[in-house]
Formats: structure tokens, sequence, C-alpha cells
């Protein structure tokens, strides 16, 4: 128990309720972003959650410094919480977690100015509240409840866009990377109707040894070690006309769902398509 500002505030509750709120904000970022993490992260994010608002009973904290205090708390818990495999993925995560820890502030103000509870206290952008647990825990779930209602009508929104795991095998090599299924990847080959699968440089080189620009530049002056049948796929894009080599890779399967797909074309990008998060761009029609 300590006396903060004339207001006695139990150590015991303020962590406990601190963690309760924490668990359903990462909970609802989880959902928001359909991130695929275990529950125990979530929890262990929570805990962290909770024991840094013990920072309430610092006083005479100068703002600059409570503003890198409170950034290092929402890192560290988007770190532990979350595993984000990338810095973009990372900044993503974070934006959430800071997204819908304002909304839960100002639903909770709300809940503030139509009750009336007596009993709070502001420091260190900790908020502790002196107020019946049942309430506290109906407006959390409240709060939860809405973020899931807006989260839902969000991905109505958007395009049904998802990441699976791909093996892709060639010539005894295979590699494994990850892979956006993308509803608006309508490449196609125009000789064959085939769908086209996007595939950053890096995977074509681990499964054919080369780039194919590269492979394209020596094949002119007449030196290759493996004769590869490239075809050039016409591309049309926001900036205009283009053309991405291609070359048939023997099998790629699905890791999720063990689909197999033989003879799938390869497009190589002229650019590397993300930052880490996925290194192929499907054809939606290939997956169905």
């Amino acid at each position: 128990m300590f006396a903060v500002m004339f207001m006695v505030v139990y150590a015991d509750v303020l962590i406990a309720l601190n963690i309760f709120v924490n668990y359903f904000l990462l909970l609802s970022v989880k959902k928001l972003m359909k991130i695929n993490v275990k529950t125990l992260n979530i929890a262990i994010g929570a805990l962290l959650g909770g024991i840094y608002a013990l920072s309430i009973f610092l006083e005479n904290v100068p703002k600059p410094l409570q503003f890198l205090m409170n950034i290092c708390a929402l890192s560290v818990m988007t770190l532990v919480s979350f595993r984000p495999i990338s810095l973009k993925a990372f900044l993503k995560y974070i934006l959430c977690l800071f997204g819908v820890n304002t909304a839960f502030a100002g639903i909770m103000l709300a809940v503030w100015l139509f009750f009336s509870p007596k009993g709070m206290l502001y420091n260190n952008s900790i908020v502790y509240f002196d107020i019946d647990i049942k309430l506290l825990a109906v407006s959390t779930l409240v709060c939860y409840a809405v973020l899931r209602v807006v989260g839902l009508f969000v991905k109505r929104a958007s395009p049904a866009d998802k990441t699976v795991s791909v093996s892709l095998f060639n010539s005894g090599k295979s590699i494994t990377v990850n892979a956006l299924i993308d509803t608006g990847n309508t490449l196609k080959d125009a000789f064959t109707g085939e769908g086209v699968v996007i595939a950053d440089e890096a995977v074509i080189k681990s499964l054919f040894g080369c780039s194919l620009t590269a492979y394209i530049e020596k094949e002119k002056t007449g030196i290759y070690e493996n004769k590869l049948n490239i075809r050039l796929i016409p591309v049309n894009t926001v900036s205009g006309e283009t053309v991405l080599p291609a070359v048939k890779t023997e099998q790629m399967i699905i890791n999720k769902t063990g689909k197999t797909k033989q003879g799938v074309l390869l497009a190589q990008s002229k650019t590397k398509i993300s930052n880490g998060e996925y290194q192929l761009i499907l054809n939606w029609e290939i997956m169905n």
C-alpha cells in the first residue's frame, strides 16, 4: 500500500487491474492484425505491462523521460507478445497497440463521465481506478467487444489477403518461404493462361542458381551453365507496362493445407517484394 498524491494506492490491485486490461488490449491487437501467436505470449506481455504500472509511484518525472518510458514499455510488450519478424511488422504492431490503448482510454473516459466513480489517480501516464472491480471488468469487456466489432468491419472492407508458408522444389533444391495470397494478383501467362507467382530475386537464385536477369545477359553471349526456358510475362502496373522474366519450378506445396501444384511459373520481381514478411505473391486462382 502506498500513498500517492494524498490517495491510497494498493500495488497488488494496481498490477492486477493493469494485467487484466493489458491482456484484452493485446488480444485486440492480435485479432485486428491477425497475428498468429500463442496466448502465453499475450499473457506475459500483459504481465510486463502490469508491472510497468508501478511507475505511477514515481514522482516529478520529466515529460520527455515519461514519453520515452512509455515507448519503451509499449515496445517491450509488442516484442514479447507478438514476436515481429521485421521492423515493418514491429512498427505496425506497436502503432496498433497505441491505437487500441487510445480507444480504451476514450471509452473508459465515457464510463467515468457516465458513472462518475470516485477515486481516480493519473500519474506518469498510468491510471489507477479505486472503483468496483466488477465495473472495471465489465467496462474492459465492453471495450474489447467494441474493438472486435470495429475489426470485423475493417476485415470486411479489406481484401482477403493473408500469408502462408510455401515450399518450392527444383532439380533437387528446395526453399520454404512465406507467400502473400493476393486477390489483386491476376497475372497469367498469355500463351497458356496459367497463373503466375511473383518471386523475390533471392528465391529465384536459391532454386535456379542465378538471377533470371543475369542469366538473360549471359545467354546473349552464349555463356550459361544450365539451359533455362525463360518466358517474358507482360505486366501492367500503375507506372506503366513492363515485362518480367519467368521460369517454371518443378513443384510448389502449400504447407498448411498440403496442396501441391506442379510446374508453377515464377516471375522474378524487379524490386524486393516486402521487408522480410513474405517473398512470394501468389495468384489467387492458383490457390483455388
